[in-house]
């Protein structure tokens, strides 16, 4: 009893020692020419009481790391040679905030003039501006041992249904990476949240008021922003396992050095679900009542690599390039199996029918995006040109068999046997040019932009039943078709924000669209049509010290 006593004792002590130093801190330094400064002096002191001061000097990455830092009010200082000291004040670790990233520190050349102290303004977590909400992802100590697809449900009006698809306020929203198009299906998107870690990301913004070019969404805007990372290599592994029979694992790796950056996530999620379910209808009459009753069981298997590579290089502080590459693939196999009786008043089986269905096939998915970014001295004004390919090719084949059984449980000789085989081929590509440009001592905001898409789709679809006397199998011709399907859109947009006072604006355009498809059939007249949609958009935003606020939106 007494060596139990101890250890508790001793568990005890090392957790509240434990829990009264967990503060954390870490950045990188670097120069103005985005290199990292090895051999700087960094130093942690404690402003209440200056001579606890703790001290170390940067690796050859510009790295630098604090911990088991108590509670209370600290400044930073950084000096290497030949460079202007720079201090930060008033960095708070609390209960509630413990883990500090500063990310970049940049230090400039001693003859540009005296040392800088600069006081540390920390971020809320949630931020609310114009309409839109701002989870700094980056300020949260959950980000670390989290993935993307967890953080999104901490951001307020973000929600999933049961299939795991993302909502805000109920609708689906157009989701962005870094400011660029994300084209994913659901099952994609899910695969990759999961895969990127949440330590990659700066913050999460949900834009129910979004920008001019995706003004008619009406789901409104996702837009995860990524860290540029530490500089040096870093990388990460991670597997999870769930108790319905899904897995899987992840990885992350990321390469910076000045201003070149690789940042690479890929895994694969697997999952075994099985189940059953049964249901009991009864229909009554006026003579008599009968019941209908219903069983099922089911079996689906899935295995879902994905890949995802993202290179940025910045050719100078105005000029910047990004490639993006992304590749996922899925290949299930499903089973069900549905019986259903009748039953009579008397409690004796009529009717009998069994019915199975099973699908098994796979999907691939490629997506190549290249962008290029400009901005100019005037703060604000940037010109950004995005290009994008993408292939899927997907198969499906599914089986259906179904058959009636006398009371006793023999055949009836009423069955059906029929296969489904459908193919899908697309293809695409698309071109988006976006400028904007402050005025007026950057009260009203000039927007304007274009976007070219194209895609082909080469479908088929075939049907077969199988003949009962000799067991051929023939076409079913109702439900068989091969085409291919072509549609090109081009859009114009044009628009203004007026800021007319503090936290009151105004934002008024229009965009004009033209499309043109065309259906290439091979049993049936070929169809095409091209027609211009004009879609006018104004937004008025009016907030309240970042608490309250009121948009109208049309």
């Amino acid at each position: 009893m007494q060596r139990f006593l101890l250890l508790m004792f001793l568990f005890l002590s090392a957790h509240l020692s434990l829990a009264q130093h967990p503060g954390l801190i870490s950045g990188n330094i670097l120069d103005e020419k985005q290199k990292a400064l090895e051999n700087a002096s960094v130093r942690l002191v404690r402003m209440d009481d200056s001579l606890q001061v703790t001290g170390m000097v940067t690796d050859k990455n510009g790295f630098f790391s604090f911990s088991n830092i108590a509670f209370g009010y600290y400044r930073l200082r950084v000096s290497h040679t030949g460079m202007q000291q720079v201090s930060i004040d008033s960095i708070h670790f609390r209960a509630d905030r413990y883990d500090f990233n500063m990310n970049d520190i940049v230090l400039h050349p001693a003859s540009a003039g005296m040392a800088e102290v600069i006081i540390y303004a920390e971020k809320p977590l949630i931020q609310s501006r114009d309409g839109n909400i701002t989870f700094n992802a980056g300020e949260s100590a959950l980000a670390a041992g989290s993935n993307a697809s967890e953080l999104l449900t901490n951001v307020p009006l973000v929600t999933k249904d049961p299939d795991g698809k993302v909502l805000v306020r109920g609708k689906e929203p157009k989701i962005l990476i870094d400011d660029k198009p994300v084209e994913l299906n659901q099952q994609q998107l899910q695969d990759f949240l999961e895969s990127m870690p949440g330590s990659s990301i700066e913050k999460i913004e949900v834009m129910t008021n979004p920008p001019p070019q995706y003004a008619n969404e009406q789901g409104g805007v996702i837009n995860i922003v990524t860290k540029k990372g530490t500089v040096g290599m870093n990388g990460r592994v991670s597997v999870y396992a769930g108790t319905r029979g899904d897995a899987g694992i992840n990885g992350s790796f990321s390469y910076r050095k000045q201003g070149f950056s690789v940042a690479v996530n890929a895994g694969a999620g697997y999952n075994d679900f099985q189940g059953n379910g049964y249901s009991v209808r009864q229909n009554i009459y006026d003579d008599s009542t009968s019941y209908f009753n219903t069983t099922n069981q089911h079996h689906n298997q899935n295995l879902r690599p994905n890949f995802r590579a993202n290179v940025n290089y910045d050719i100078s502080k105005l000029h910047a390039l990004n490639f993006t590459a992304h590749l996922n693939a899925n290949q299930f196999d499903n089973a069900n199996n549905i019986e259903n009786r009748n039953i009579n008043r008397f409690d004796e089986l009529y009717r009998l029918r069994d019915r199975q269905i099973s699908s098994d096939g796979n999907s691939r998915n490629m997506n190549l995006n290249f962008s290029y970014t400009m901005k100019t001295k005037r703060a604000g004004e940037t010109l950004r040109a995005i290009t994008a390919w993408n292939r899927s090719r997907s198969s499906n084949t599914r089986d259906f068999f179904e058959q009636f059984l006398n009371p006793d449980l023999t055949p009836s000789g009423n069955d059906s046997t029929q296969q489904q085989i459908n193919r899908n081929h697309t293809d695409g590509y698309s071109v988006r040019v976006n400028y904007d440009r402050p005025m007026l001592n950057n009260k009203t905001v000039v927007s304007a932009g274009t976007f070219y898409n194209h895609s082909r789709s080469d479908i088929a679809a075939n049907a077969y039943y199988q003949q009962k006397l000799d067991g051929k199998w023939t076409v079913l011709e109702p439900l068989t078709n091969d085409f291919l399907f072509y549609q090109d859109v081009f859009n114009v947009r044009a628009s203004v924000k007026q800021v007319l006072s503090e936290k009151f604006s105004v934002t008024a355009g229009a965009s004009a669209e033209h499309t043109l498809f065309e259906f290439d059939l091979t049993r049936s007249p070929d169809t095409s049509n091209r027609y211009w949609s004009l879609l006018p958009f104004a937004t008025l935003n009016k907030s309240w010290e970042d608490k309250l606020n009121l948009t109208f939106s049309y």
